[in-house]
């Protein structure tokens, strides 16, 4: 169920982060036709940096699937686990970046 819950949240975090990558797309497009170059700027730079939390995200999970992939041994399921629970738990509540964080 641990491994159950960690991929429901990956996904959880995914669709947060593409959403607010569409309404940042919104507000990019009004700030254009403003001609407003602070907000273009800043927005510019939030789009980034989600973007690149979507892009890890996906390689966390990528990195999990590989990780149990074919596995018997409990041990080796119980710290894959763990990572990826240590992976949701920074992306949810930190103040960092994800991928600020050791890989």
């Amino acid at each position: 169920m641990r491994i159950q819950r960690v991929v429901e949240q990956f996904f959880f975090i995914g669709l947060v982060v593409k959403r607010k990558i569409d309404a940042l797309l919104a507000t990019l497009v009004i700030s254009v036709s403003h001609k407003n170059l602070i907000t273009i700027s800043q927005l510019a730079s939030d789009l980034l940096e989600h973007a690149a939390t979507l892009a890890h995200l996906s390689d966390q999970l990528e990195k999990l699937y590989n990780q149990l992939q074919n596995q018997s041994d409990l041990k080796t399921v119980e710290a894959a686990t763990r990572r990826a629970e240590q992976f949701v738990a920074r992306a949810l509540y930190a103040a960092r970046w994800p991928y600020a964080v050791d890989r």
